[in-house]
């Protein structure tokens, strides 16, 4: 099934894009998604993700287009959902 990820700031420039198009098998969980993240990007690890429990570190979140800030890393993901990882720390 595919998913996509958007991408803001820091990391658009790190993973130089601005979303990810990620095919993951069914039944995958947000959990799943990061190490696909992580697995193309392994800059990730640095700040972004905790290395050891794949958790996105502070100020870091996902946002679920339609339900928005998703925290479960056990949750299932569903085919064509659209996500944005982004920095809560960005503000105006």
């Amino acid at each position: 099934m595919e998913c996509t990820v958007e991408l803001f700031g820091t990391l658009r420039q790190l993973m130089k894009t601005s979303e990810v198009k990620l095919k993951l098998p069914p039944g995958a969980s947000l959990k799943d998604l990061v190490a696909a993240l992580v697995e193309r990007e392994a800059g990730l690890l640095e700040g972004v993700v905790d290395p050891k429990t794949l958790a996105l570190s502070v100020p870091y979140r996902l946002y679920q287009e339609g339900r928005g800030f998703v925290d479960d890393l056990g949750r299932k993901v569903e085919r064509g959902d659209r996500f944005v990882l982004m920095s809560v720390a960005v503000g105006g």
